[in-house]
């Protein structure tokens, strides 16, 4: 075979090769993971949407879904796999999302649990009611 080591297998020449350009070969991943995180918080705006936070770091902002059942999957988690979703569904998805800052996302995320407890509060409030109407 061109190009490979006398008396070396192609696994091991790759395996050297790997070694020697390892450096060069995950820099180059870094890059594009960096690209595309900056390229969804554009798309999903550039800034957290907090009222007067000014956090434009694509590092520090996360995409929050609005409504968590329309959710299909983790915008990060599609970012790191382009050859399974592709830029239109992550589109798709993000603008579903509204963007904020870590922290203000932290908030976020306790205002829509403190709405979850308070709907499951009323619905078991609401069926007690109904078992002690009918005598159960």
């Amino acid at each position: 075979m061109a190009g490979l080591i006398k008396g070396l297998s192609q696994k091991d020449y790759m395996a050297k090769w790997y070694l020697d350009n390892k450096a060069t070969k995950l820099a180059k991943a870094r890059k594009k993971m960096a690209d595309r995180t900056k390229w969804a918080a554009d798309y999903g705006g550039g800034k957290c949407k907090w009222p007067r936070c000014d956090v434009t770091d694509p590092f520090i902002l996360a995409h929050h879904h609005r409504n968590p059942k329309t959710k299909l999957f983790e915008i990060s988690y599609a970012l790191t796999r382009p050859l399974r979703y592709s830029d239109r569904k992550i589109k798709a998805e993000i603008r579903k999302c509204d963007l904020y800052c870590l922290n203000h996302h932290a908030y976020a995320d306790q205002q829509l649990d403190n709405e979850r407890i308070a709907t499951y509060a009323d619905a078991k409030t609401s069926t007690d009611d109904e078992a002690e109407q009918f005598g159960s």
